[in-house]
């Protein structure tokens, strides 16, 4: 009976030690996954989005290119706003517009930051290509860590036409954060008062679960 013991007894630490062993092969990420697919901020009633240029603070239709230099180009900074969009550093946002022939084009996301006193809802700065016919609305996206969000509609050169919304698409206003939020960091850009109530609506516009 004792020489069966210590047998089991040896067999079971001889298993615990190949468990560790097979353990240390394992590559555990420990960024996180996220789940929950990012949403752009468009108006109550469409899925237009809540835009400016980053630079002018002006509304579309959006120009290829800015009238105030930025950088070392010209070209048009657009500012979103999205929720779910907490990326860590070092990790990419993309993004890309669709126009009214179904072309897509690359868009570089040149910033991604908490709006200040809001943090859960962030401002995203695209720059614009000047290949992108300014010939009405294209379809905007954006994608982190795999995930697409809603596409919203942004005018270039004019407001107006371009493709069809996708299929089940909806208004995406924003949501208001679990502590009622100051709003002096939106008041700085030429958001309207129902721009900023889009992003921001006030309690009883909620609707209850």
């Amino acid at each position: 009976m004792l020489l069966i013991t210590k047998s089991l007894w040896r067999h079971a630490l001889l298993l615990t030690a190949f468990l560790f062993f097979a353990i240390s092969f394992v590559n555990f990420d420990h960024t996180g996954a996220q789940s929950t697919r990012p949403i752009l901020i468009s108006h109550v009633d469409s899925t237009r989005a809540i835009a400016f240029d980053s630079v002018t603070r002006r509304r579309e239709p959006f120009n290829t290119t800015s009238e105030v230099k930025f950088g070392s180009d010209s070209a048009t900074r657009i500012m979103l706003f999205a929720m779910n969009l907490q990326p860590q550093p070092g990790e990419l946002v993309t993004a890309d517009a669709e126009d009214a022939d179904h072309t897509l084009y690359p868009l570089t996301v040149e910033y991604v930051g908490p709006v200040p006193d809001n943090p859960w809802v962030s401002s995203v700065v695209i720059r614009v290509p000047e290949n992108l016919p300014a010939t009405g609305d294209v379809l905007v996206r954006i994608k982190y860590r795999d995930l697409a969000s809603n596409r919203v509609r942004v005018g270039i050169g004019v407001v107006g036409g371009g493709p069809a919304d996708d299929p089940n698409a909806i208004p995406t206003p924003g949501l208001l954060s679990p502590v009622d939020a100051p709003t002096s960091a939106l008041l700085t850009t030429n958001l309207s008062t129902s721009d900023i109530q889009t992003i921001l609506p006030p309690r009883h516009h909620l609707a209850s679960p």
